[in-house]
């Protein structure tokens, strides 16, 4: 069965104390969002990956999934103003269809 990957790479960092979105904090050399799309390639039934970034990261993240070589097409969007808008957003440019499974990967609050 195909699945989706939908990485919600869309907060401000604040909590972190960053001065860039926290998903493009260097974690070990790379962002930390570029660590769950160095693992993606593990999953064999893996059909697509979306990236949800803030608008203004849009080209950095594509430099992260370029720097990488994912082998699966990676859809990039602009994330909202709150975490359930971008991870809406993240769903709404899903290819893979509908009834396939989506695994979310999220933090407890």
């Amino acid at each position: 069965m195909r699945v989706g990957l939908i990485i919600v790479a869309a907060g401000s960092g604040t909590r972190l104390g960053a001065a860039a979105s926290q998903a493009f904090v260097p974690l070990a050399g790379v962002p930390i969002f570029g660590h769950a799309l160095r693992g993606a390639p593990s999953c064999p039934d893996l059909a697509e990956v979306v990236v949800v970034a803030p608008s203004g990261w849009l080209d950095g993240a594509d430099a992260v999934c370029r720097s990488l070589s994912c082998a699966t097409a990676v859809t990039l969007v602009p994330g909202g103003d709150e975490r359930e808008a971008s991870v809406s957003a993240g769903v709404a440019a899903r290819r893979v269809p509908p009834d396939h499974p989506l695994r979310a990967v999220t933090r407890p609050r």
